[in-house]
């Protein structure tokens, strides 16, 4: 049975038909998308069918069969390997082949081929075809077929289990030149294309084309005319293709058929667009040819890039199956590239600088002795590379950011650079205003250049000349730090305030940028500042009682003077003396001075009655020690009554405890 016989949908009761879901573990599009490897051989199959879901497909074997024809791989446009031999294939179908753009191994060896002619022209565009058999098919028997075979498909290595040499190579490039040279005496049929039109009539379809192209631009941009998302809700399977029904109702549906001014561009326009397309037929049919409408290339043609529906990226056989593995790779590949490029870069800016800084430093070996022992350019005008380079970066505020050496700066702008210095903790000598003055010569200048402006602060290379004006920093006091930051601490929390109260739709990346910057200022002013530690200062009586809101928050006065109290030898004097004159010197007044003179004479009295307890009781220990009883023993002190037991773990009957 032929293919013709097959996709005309004749006989079909003894058709066997590949049945490619018994290969994988369960009957379902997720494991066929996923399957890359498949074994069909030895079957007896006459015809293909249900590969749609199998985009992954990469080698594939449907040998000794009986097939007759590759319909029903049309969507398998990922098959690196097919080895289809041992078949009844006799011709190979026009284009079979051409969506197989990564096919690198072919067998066709055992079959029926018989037109080598039509072989070559189908496997003439396959660039990575590689390994070929063609053996067992009576085109093998034909003169010259080996080196007709190898000059027509240079990018073959083997052929017929037969690697190709240079020697061969060079054999069929001869072989060729001499082919080309009887092409005239060919005894094959030419095909021969008539033109459907004439070269003016061609002409004027190109040029009607090409202004309704323009509308068509014009009209979708001025409007935002999305027609990807009008044309993909009628292409379910995302193949690029409408029906030409579908196609003038999208336009219909935008209004862009009234930019068609008569039917002939209608036709213009339908002719350009309109394909032929082999679709699965329903049932045991096979393919069926229809005319469809690329609208995907009409969409290139006349959609700028904003409003373009790309695909996605990652590669989805549901949404996307026109991207192949071989554009994710090689989009994996670029980006690869250019993250080691910008690694490279980085590593290169670092060496020249540490080049640099030991340059700087007399520590290379090139200008280690031209540069030795000598100092910066901003270091002889007072300032550090860092305040230098933040210097360049204000100045360069004023042309966009960018470094513009003939940017022309007016007094006010200069002005303003000398303030924003004192943010890094230094100022002019002359201060702002008399070095303003001598940039600017007195007023005799309207503006000065950003390279003499650099020059003369000390943020340049090199001086311009001996003769140009300089201007030396010094740095700020730390008072003057303490009220700057001060100041620059408060603006930040108005501008943080601010930016608090702003609205989740307004714009707050300029006033965030300016709250960050002014804080970052302020803090680095206040970490200049060498902070004393706090002693806390010495707080009277009085003060305290001044300071406190009620007068029952000061409920115990402190010791007022607790190191003469620990002095032994004063303890006398102290007893002695006039409490009166010492709270007084304290800033006790009236009322006050009495209560604190009053609780002191109480605390003396409460100290003498607890000495006086001290000793007697040590007295008594040492008159009851002392004296013995009548056996010699020491006497024992009687602590309890002898009726009474006494404290848990004493002797109930005597209720005496011995002492010493």
């Amino acid at each position: 049975m032929s293919s013709d016989e097959i996709k005309e949908g004749e006989e079909t009761s003894n058709v066997v038909w590949a049945d490619p879901y018994s290969c994988l573990p369960f009957r379902s599009d997720k494991y066929a998308g996923n399957c890359t490897d498949m074994h069909l051989g030895g079957r007896n199959l006459t015809g293909l069918r249900d590969f749609l879901a199998f985009k992954s497909l990469c080698v594939l074997w449907i040998n000794n069969n009986k097939l007759t024809s590759f319909a029903g791989l049309e969507s398998n446009f990922r098959i690196k390997e097919l080895y289809a031999h041992e078949n009844k294939i006799q011709t190979l179908g026009e284009q079979c082949f051409s969506h197989m753009t990564f096919l690198n191994t072919l067998t066709l060896n055992g079959n029926k081929l018989d037109n080598l002619e039509n072989v070559i022209e189908e496997l003439r565009p396959m660039r990575n075809l590689q390994i070929l058999e063609l053996f067992d098919n009576p085109l093998a028997q034909e003169d010259n077929y080996r080196l007709r075979m190898i000059g027509e498909l240079e990018n073959l290595t083997s052929l017929d289990r037969h690697a190709i040499t240079e020697e061969e190579r060079e054999q069929a490039r001869e072989f060729m030149k001499k082919f080309a040279a009887m092409a005239n005496f060919s005894l094959t049929k030419k095909k021969i294309v008539i033109p459907r039109f004439s070269p003016e009539e061609s002409l004027r379809r190109q040029q009607t084309y090409e202004s309704i192209v323009e509308r068509f631009k014009d009209k979708t941009f001025r409007f935002r005319i999305a027609l990807e998302k009008y044309f993909t809700l009628h292409d379910k399977r995302h193949l690029g293709k409408v029906t030409e029904q579908k196609f003038w109702e999208v336009l219909d549906e935008t209004n862009l058929t009234q930019l068609l001014e008569d039917d002939f561009e209608r036709e213009v326009l339908a002719d350009k667009y309109r394909v032929k397309v082999d679709v699965p037929a329903v049932g045991e049919t096979g393919f069926i040819r229809k005319q469809l409408m690329f609208y995907r290339k009409l969409c290139e043609d006349v959609l700028r890039p904003e409003i373009r529906l790309y695909p996605d990226e990652t590669w989805r056989p549901d949404l996307a199956p026109e991207i192949s593995i071989g554009t994710m790779d090689l989009t994996k590949y670029v980006k690869e590239v250019k993250e080691k490029t910008i690694r490279m870069e980085e590593t290169k800016q670092r060496e020249l600088l540490a080049a640099t800084r030991a340059a700087a430093t007399g520590g290379s070996e090139v200008f280690g002795d031209r540069l030795a022992g000598k100092k910066h350019k901003c270091q002889e005008h007072g300032l550090t590379e860092f305040i230098a380079g933040e210097l360049i970066k204000i100045i360069s505020s004023f042309s966009g950011g960018k470094v513009d050496n003939k940017k022309q700066l007016t007094q006010e702008q200069a002005e303003s650079i000398l303030k924003k210095m004192s943010y890094f903790g230094v100022a002019p000598v002359l201060g702002v205003k008399g070095a303003t003055e001598a940039l600017f010569c007195g007023g005799s200048k309207t503006s000065i250049s950003a390279l003499e402006l650099k020059d003369a602060l000390g943020a340049s290379v090199a001086s311009l000349s001996a003769e140009s004006i300089k201007i030396f920093w010094r740095p700020l006091t730390a008072a003057d730090k303490e009220k700057l930051a001060g100041r620059l601490f408060g603006d930040a929390g108005t501008l943080l305030d601010s930016l608090l109260r702003m609205g989740p739709a307004d714009n707050t990346k300029e006033l965030f940028e300016k709250t960050t910057l002014t804080s970052i200022h302020a803090t680095r002013l206040r970490s200049d500042v060498k902070r004393e530690p706090q002693v806390p200062a010495f707080v009277t009586p009085a003060e305290a009682i001044q300071k406190a809101s009620n007068r029952a928050d000061v409920i115990i006065l402190p010791n007022l003077l607790p190191d003469l109290a620990k002095e032994e030898k004063k303890k006398e004097e102290l007893a002695k003396a006039d409490w009166s004159q010492h709270l007084a010197k304290l800033g006790l007044k009236g009322e006050f001075l009495s209560v604190a003179v009053e609780r002191k004479n109480r605390s003396i009295l409460k100290q003498a009655a607890l000495r006086n307890e001290k000793e007697e009781l040590k007295r008594k220990m040492a008159t009851s020690l002392s004296a013995p009883d009548l056996k010699g023993k020491p006497q024992r002190k009687q602590l309890v009554p002898p009726s009474d037991g006494g404290p848990k773990g004493w002797a109930s009957s005597t209720g005496n405890v011995v002492i010493g």
